[in-house]
């Protein structure tokens, strides 16, 4: 026996390995991160959707909605070649152009939670609000009404 014959088997399953884990913490779990922020979202949209629909204001949820858009950003930044697992949409992922643009609506909406409005700006807000939802439904695949 000559030593490729010994050692090729191992060398090659050491090899398999190594890209496993590089694919798993690398990519895979950071995906993971990346929709479980994504749940977080729609989550915490969901709960105070009469507020944010209302044009309400609620100070809490205005930090949590800038905390999870940087978050976002910050978790889709993790993967590895993020453009290409988003473009193969195996994981679906949204692309960085729409995070970006989301977190952007994420920051217009909890700038219109922080405030005490009167009667005639909240029913602006509230439609305002109202279109923030749908987009970010869109950008992210999300859900923000039931």
């Amino acid at each position: 026996m000559n030593f490729y014959q010994t050692f090729g088997p191992i060398i090659i399953g050491v090899a398999v390995f190594i890209i496993g884990q590089y694919l798993l913490v690398l990519v895979l779990q950071p995906i993971g991160r990346v929709r479980r922020v994504l749940a977080d979202i729609s989550s915490a949209i969901l709960f105070r959707q009469a507020t944010i629909t209302n044009g309400g204001d609620d100070k809490e949820l205005a930090l949590e909605l800038k905390r999870l858009g940087a978050l976002l950003r910050a978790t889709s930044a993790e993967v590895l070649f993020y453009r290409v697992w988003s473009a193969v949409r195996i994981f679906s992922i949204p692309s960085q152009r729409n995070i970006l643009a989301a977190c952007r609506q994420l920051n217009l909406l909890s700038a219109h939670l922080l405030e005490v409005h009167d009667e005639k700006t909240r029913l602006v807000l509230a439609q305002k609000n109202q279109e923030i939802l749908e987009l970010l439904s869109k950008l992210l695949n999300i859900h923000t009404h039931y």
